[in-house]
This record gives C-alpha cells, structure tokens and sequence, in this order.
C-alpha cells in the first residue's frame, strides 16, 4: 500500500519579505494537492477558471508557482 507524501515549501514574498509556509500532499493521481498555509498566505482563483489558484501573500503579491 502506498502512502501519500508531504512536501514543505518555504514561501516569501518579494514585496514585504513576508515568510511562511506551504504543506503539500502528493497524490496518486500525480496532481499535488495544497493542505495547509501559513497565516499571512491564501489562495486567490485565476482566470480562466480553469486554471489551478495561485497562492497570494497578504499584501497582495502572488507567489510564484
């Protein structure tokens, strides 16, 4: 049975130098799937919606993927 692994990814903004971080799950599928965000971190959708969302520092500033 295989289990499925947690990434870490330390996040900062180059705007106001905001660090954080990102909890990742590897999936089965291949897709990774985000679990958890630091505070001073959240999700924003892109448009088209079909595009996965893209995490944003409060300030505003989206991190890259």
């Amino acid at each position: 049975m295989d289990q499925d692994v947690h990434l870490e990814k330390r996040l900062r903004c180059r705007r106001c130098f905001r660090t954080g971080m990102a909890t990742w799950e590897a999936t089965q599928t291949g897709v990774p799937a985000l679990l958890a965000l630091s505070s001073g971190f959240h999700r924003r959708a892109r448009l088209p919606l079909s595009l996965p969302p893209e995490i944003v520092c409060d300030c505003g500033t989206p991190h890259p993927d």
